[in-house]
């Protein structure tokens, strides 16, 4: 019975983690994983939810820092950070964040961290912290608004960090490695008053040169360094109550991303709807240069990153530097309930200096754009809830939650863009720009919400739960009412010279809403060894006001507000065990209807010209399946196998452009009268998501054995493979399959292991990030049809990819 407990708890846990694998030592007992995905603890294979638990023996041995390092352990799960460090996007079965609040919950320790970027899409640089402290990772897919709260659209990740403590132990471990890998961590806790007090401290400190440099400057990119500390504490005054707090402070910068340029490599055909209303019969071939396919890997492209004109030197980078402190209560009540009280306070200063041109130096080119963001964040939150005694038939909580973040912004970036004069370059003009005041947005952000959920045991086989959470938010933004544009010819509306900025007012607006998200989960337990589930569940996004792309012009909250999105997901799921609990196997099918995506058309502004508006023109569904399996095969071997499909495809996507690129790029028109102007109907009705990839597939293999008594050596290699996906919903840009393949050979005694790894074995280069952006160095104008047409084509900005990395993590404990 021993020996079935051990290998069961094993599995447990490397089941779900999806080659994750914690491996079996005869002479060990692996203890399960408990999670709090519904508030209160289970074990990971009671609970009908698809979720993943990564503990913390797991992301030490394999190193996984952040949540790149999740993303790619985790099928169905993909993060990028694209046009700016803040633009983080985590897509969970195939939902996408492309534009507004992220669809991905942040949560530590059970307590809603998530962010929004002001200027760009994504989560900001703060959803991505350094993983250092953790006791576990739970990734929860699929809508969880009614119990994690505002961001829990398509789902949550949950990082657990570990608590103090009955006895003193510490750590130390440190992890050394090529292109200038050096990451020191080391930790301390226990009682300082027995039975009442336990304190915990842990510090890490971390550096990376980066894989590549700048062919302009010789300068390193894509490197970090960094340092982190987090202190906490256990209160315990009687057996009723208990107190953890938590503080954090982290500082660390991350230099230019490795970026390079492509030109275009395609002239697409303008639609017929297109010619002669839209666009000019006059233009060159009646085709319009763009990039389609795939971008090349990252050995046959050229960094090209402009040096600061005045000082010669890359720009910078981006810094992050932010304090986080949290404190939980619970009180255990007479009559068997938990009251449960969270408070969270954080605040963050964040920067970014960039270049996002990328096509060489300014002083050689005629258009360049500066990305100068610095963002201040004060958050502040509130949860107090109420649980019944969970030994119950019933068992039911109840809860209310305020949230609030302010955000402000300072903008100095700018473009530079020189037309049809030969040989003038932005280089000049940008070195004798005087210093200006920066364009600023403000976002302030409230939330207040009520959720409850109950379920009952109807008998010892089927449970229902319900659940829902109202939720009532408001919302206040102003930004700049102009853009920062160096127009020395005066192309660009108002069609007046700009070598020098003055200046700037602002413009702002509330939004409000209000909404219900509901879930309902009917649970069967079979035997001990199998349960199913089917459940119900809806996501929710507020309408709002969108601060995404007003970096580019003025900010016209009219123009940039929005309504709800929400996803309806329908889930069937299974976890089982056979082989006498050698084999576990879960999986789960799901179809999801999302309506009312955010997305950009174009509307006839009052002054006659074309402008951005924000509007919800897309429905989508998704239909996937996603298993995992772990298998003890001896007592020596482990395996694992984590697999997503999913299908992903719009239904009805309409908008309005005049934009000759987006017109070719869809490959359709539709003429159009919109207020006595003739615009284009592009449908993508039909396409596939951005950002799904249709497979994703995570094999794990761990083998291990006795040297002697006391050591034991072990061989590990996980396999990840992700299919093509694209990078916008115009499905014209797509981003390769791909394999990775990574190995560690080490040996671990009682007190200490040493693992020698190599991440990216064989080096893969395949690009996976990548995007289109305007090619100012081939835009033509067109004068007829009146009163003018400018063909604007598209180019490939790819960031490269990480290298092959190889190196020596080595913990100590005491």
């Amino acid at each position: 019975m021993a020996v079935m407990t051990r290998i069961w708890s094993s599995l447990a846990i490397s089941s779900l983690t999806l080659g994750s694998v914690v491996p079996v030592h005869a002479q060990d007992t692996i203890e399960e994983i408990i999670v709090t995905a519904r508030k209160k603890e289970e074990r990971l294979q009671e609970i009908p939810l698809s979720i993943t638990a990564i503990p913390a023996e797991v992301l030490e041995r394999k190193g996984i820092r952040d949540l790149k390092d999740i993303a790619r352990l985790t099928p169905g799960m993909q993060y990028d950070t694209i046009f700016s460090p803040a633009d983080t996007r985590v897509v969970i079965r195939g939902l996408s964040p492309t534009r507004g609040r992220p669809n991905v919950a942040f949560l530590q320790d059970g307590i809603d961290i998530s962010s929004e970027a002001v200027a760009s899409a994504g989560g900001s640089m703060l959803i991505n912290p350094r993983l250092f402290d953790l006791e576990r990772v739970e990734i929860v897919k699929g809508p969880q608004s009614a119990l994690y709260g505002r961001t829990a659209f398509a789902g949550a990740i949950n990082y657990v960090t570990k608590r103090p403590g009955d006895e003193f132990e510490g750590k130390a471990s440190f992890d050394v490695g090529g292109d200038g890998q050096l990451e020191f961590t080391a930790g301390v806790s226990g009682p300082v008053v027995e039975d009442k007090l336990r304190l915990g401290i842990n510090a890490s400190v971390w550096e990376h040169d980066g894989y590549y440099s700048n062919t302009v400057t010789g300068a390193d990119l894509g490197g970090e360094d960094g340092f982190g500390i987090a202190a906490s504490a256990v209160f315990t005054p009687n057996d009723a109550v208990s107190v953890f707090a938590r503080m954090e402070y982290m500082d660390d910068e991350f230099g230019l991303f490795p970026w390079a340029h492509t030109d275009s490599n395609v002239n697409l055909p303008i639609p017929p709807g297109a010619i002669g209303t839209v666009i000019s019969p006059g233009v060159p071939g009646l085709a319009i240069a763009s990039y389609a396919g795939e971008p090349a890997d990252a050995d046959q492209q050229v960094i090209r990153i402009s040096p600061d004109p005045k000082t010669g030197a890359d720009y910078p980078g981006s810094t992050r530097e932010f304090f986080r402190t949290s404190l939980i209560l619970d009180w255990d009540l007479a009559w068997g309930g938990t009251l449960t009280w969270q408070s969270y306070y954080a605040d963050s200063t964040t920067s970014q200096v960039s270049e996002n041109t990328r096509q060489g130096d300014v002083n050689t080119i005629p258009f360049f754009t500066l990305i100068d963001y610095t963002t201040d964040r004060t958050t502040w939150s509130q949860d107090l809830r109420l649980s019944s005694d969970q030994d119950q038939s019933v068992r039911w909580l109840v809860g209310a939650n305020y949230w609030w973040d302010d955000a402000h912004q300072d903008d100095g970036g700018f473009a530079c863009i020189i037309l049809f004069v030969p040989f003038l370059n932005c280089g000049p003009f940008i070195s004798a720009l005087q210093p200006f005041p920066p364009r600023t947005f403000d976002r302030t952000e409230t939330s207040t919400s009520f959720y409850a959920a109950v379920e009952f045991d109807i008998n010892e086989q089927w449970s229902l739960a319900l659940e829902g959470r109202y939720f009532d938010e408001e919302q206040s933004v102003w930004g700049p009412d102009s853009a920062r544009v160096i127009d020395p010819v005066g192309v660009f509306p108002p069609f007046i010279p700009v070598t020098q900025f003055g200046p700037i007012g602002a413009v702002g607006a509330e939004a409000s809403d209000s909404y219900f998200t509901p879930r309902a989960t009917l649970e069967y337990t079979a035997n001990e060894d199998a349960l199913l589930y089917f459940s119900i569940a809806k996501g929710g996004k507020p309408a709002g006001i969108s601060t995404v792309g007003a970096a580019a012009g003025p900010f016209e909250p009219e123009r940039f507000s929005f309504d709800q999105e929400e996803v309806w997901v329908y889930e069937f799921g299974a976890k089982t065990a056979w082989l006498d609990g050698r084999l576990v196997a879960n999986g789960a099918l799901y179809y999801q209807d999302f309506s009312g995506k955010q997305a950009s058309s174009q509307v006839i502004l009052s002054n006659g010209l074309l402008g951005t508006k924000t509007v919800n023109a897309s429905d989508a569904e998704v239909t996937g399946f996603e298993f995992d399996l772990a298998w003890a095969v001896t007592d020596m071997l482990t395996a694992t196998v984590g697999y997503s499909y999913i299908d992903a495809t719009y239904g009805d996507f309409k908008t309005t452009t005049g934009g000759p690129a987006t017109i070719v790029n869809v490959g359709n028109c539709t003429p159009v009268v919109i207020a006595g102007s003739t615009l284009c109907e592009v449908d993508r009705s039909g396409n596939r998501l951005e950002d799904s990839s249709e497979h994703s597939l995570v094999l794990g293999l761990d083998l291990h054995g006795s040297l002697t008594p006391e050591i034991d050596w072990l061989v590990e290699t996980d396999a990840v493979y992700t299919s093509d996906r694209f990078d916008t919903a115009d499905n014209i840009l797509s981003m390769p399959a791909y394999w990775l393949v990574d190995l560690r050979i080490g040996v671990r005694g009682d007190k200490w292991d040493v693992v020698a790894y190599a991440d990216n074995l064989f080096d893969d280069d395949t690009v996976r990030t990548a995007f289109l952006s305007t090619d100012f160095g081939n835009i033509s104008l067109v004068f007829a049809p009146p009163p003018f047409t400018f063909i604007i084509p598209f180019r490939l900005q790819s960031r490269m990819p990480d290298r092959q990395q190889i190196g020596i993590r080595a913990t100590y404990r005491f």
